[in-house]
């Protein structure tokens, strides 16, 4: 009998090694529709297990080391060419406590039922290593499993603030990243996986909220509402539309994906978003907010050893969620933006909009701003521009990054330019110096102060510009300086961020503000938008 069972297992992994080399197209794994408070119906399809038995074979209890390729900011991910070659030993850990983990160790926590949580898998490692001038500082994402009360479930973790994904919660106890190590001292040597360690804690506790707030994760179970804080809407679990997710035990072709339904309910309008434990699904706008969006950080618990058709009951699914960079779309708290669809624009052709951007815009310009100031007080007036064809209704604008505004505008870049007299100048300035701030956020903001109180006392802020390379100082990518043979004065204004460029040519003659604002993608290079914005500018004072 050992010897067929052995002789089993190498068939078995023959076939699925020949699987992952000749990338055998796969059918996802059996799938599940699961409503609130009904019943889960299994909807077979074929896969491996379904052929053979020996695709189901039961892995070790040791976990796996799996490694992701990833890349962002244009650095390196971490290299996937080895992997730990000792075998590895659990550790004992305590609540509260802080505990490492090597790629593939694992911890059980005696004062925690003897909860036991894993450093299953290294997902992404595009941090800017030391000796590398970055755009990004990148991040760290790494696969963490916990086992407790007999249940499983799987977490994302992430370093970086931003993707709100820090902590997983699950049968009563909160697991967060605290840190990794070692750093990356240079692009051209990647760290070993076995040199890689995790410090994590684990601490009693749920994100379970009677009110869930933005950025903040929250859980709900399946059927569960709550309302979101400082907003008259309300977040709803409403159902899971299939869970064909691989079993932890089990050997499938694919790792399959579950999707839930998410809805959002404001006033006597609901948006149901279907989001996915894929991470490019995992993520979506609502159409309700301007800016705000809806991600699902987990799904628990994880099927084990069969299909989530028969192994999770509906009442036990629990969906972490975030309601990502909310902006008020009609408050009188937030700026004020008044738009509307013009004829065409006077200082700026759909040519010139195009020369800038690089790329095909539309062909009815807009009145537009392309960074809100934060201000509750500023009712902002957009001034006529082109925004691009290109658009991603999935895209959720960032707080602290320059972004086309309002929603309306179904554009991911624009330009804007205009001859301004009135108080757009002080709103224009304003929305410059913001997007200044938001790359310095530890910075001075006298500046920007200035400028709001000016703006408050409907005063006119005459010097403003010979201010601009202050304010910028100690500013992460961000280049300002003053312009000569435009006008009285004269400035540039150009900031790198992650996915796109902002760029703002700025002159004054007399008590007029001449304007060109941009916003484009990563690709296009500094001296080429400053010459096709110098040539609008150029004809703007002129005429």
């Amino acid at each position: 009998m050992s010897g067929k069972w052995i002789a089993m297992c190498v068939f078995a992994m023959i076939m699925i090694g020949c699987t992952a080399q000749n990338a055998v197209p796969a059918t996802p794994p059996a799938t599940a529709t699961t409503k609130a408070g009904g019943d889960v119906t299994p909807t077979p399809t074929k896969t491996i297990a379904d052929e053979s038995p020996t695709a189901k074979i039961i892995s070790t209890m040791n976990p796996t080391p799996v490694v992701s390729k990833g890349t962002a900011s244009g650095t390196p991910a971490a290299s996937a060419q080895s992997t730990p070659s000792a075998p590895m030993t659990g550790i004992t850990a305590r609540l509260n406590e802080p505990f490492t983990l090597k790629l593939g160790q694992w911890a059980t926590l005696p004062d925690a039922n003897d909860t036991r949580v894993s450093f299953t898998t290294l997902l992404e490692d595009t941090r800017c290593p030391l000796d590398v001038n970055c755009v990004q500082a990148g991040k760290v994402r790494v696969g963490v499993s916990v086992e407790s009360g007999g249940k499983l479930a799987q977490f994302d973790l992430s370093s970086m603030p931003q993707d709100y994904r820090n902590v997983g919660a699950f049968n009563g106890y909160l697991v967060q990243f605290v840190e990794i190590a070692p750093a990356r001292k240079t692009v051209n040597q990647p760290i070993p996986l076995g040199d890689y360690q995790l410090t994590l804690r684990v601490s009693a506790g749920s994100l379970d909220v009677a009110q869930a707030r933005i950025n903040e994760p929250f859980t709900l179970k399946l059927g569960q509402s709550v309302p979101l804080a400082g907003t008259d809407a309300r977040v709803t679990f409403e159902s899971v539309q299939q869970d064909s997710r691989c079993p932890a035990r089990a050997l499938c072709a694919t790792s399959g994906a579950a999707e839930v339904v998410i809805a959002v309910q404001r006033e006597d309008k609901t948006d149901r978003l279907t989001l996915s434990t894929n991470r490019d699904g995992a993520i979506k706008r609502s159409a309700l907010f301007d800016t705000a969006g809806v991600a699902l950080n987990a799904l628990t618990p994880y099927p084990q050893n069969e299909f989530a058709s028969k192994e999770i009951a509906p009442k036990e699914y629990q969906a972490t969620l975030v309601v990502v960079n909310y902006v008020p779309s009609s408050s009188s708290t937030a700026p004020r933006i008044t738009t509307t669809s013009v004829d065409a624009c006077p200082d700026l052709t759909r040519g010139a909009a195009s020369e800038i951007l690089d790329e095909a815009v539309h062909e009815q310009p807009t009145e537009m701003i392309l960074f809100p100031p934060p201000a509750t007080t500023v009712s902002l007036h957009g001034i006529c521009g082109y925004g691009s064809i290109a658009y991603n209704p999935n895209r959720i604008p960032q707080v602290t990054v320059p972004f086309v505004s309002p929603a309306s505008v179904r554009s991911d870049r624009a330009v804007i330019a205009a001859k301004l007299t009135d108080q757009r100048r002080q709103e224009q300035l304003l929305s410059i110096v913001s997007a200044l701030d938001a790359a310095n956020p530890r910075g001075p903001s006298n500046l920007y102060m200035k400028l709001l109180t000016g703006y408050s006392a409907g005063a006119w802020s005459r010097d403003a510009l010979g201010e601009f390379p202050d304010a910028a100082r100690g500013a992460a990518n961000v280049h300002v300086e003053s312009v000569s043979g435009m006008g009285e004065s004269a400035v540039w204004v150009w900031r790198e961020f992650e996915g796109g460029r902002y760029a703002a040519l700025v002159a004054q003659k007399g008590e007029t503000l001449f304007v060109v604002t941009a916003l484009t993608t990563a690709q296009r290079t500094k001296e080429n938008v400053m010459a096709a914005m110098t040539t609008v500018m150029q004809k703007m004072l002129r005429n």
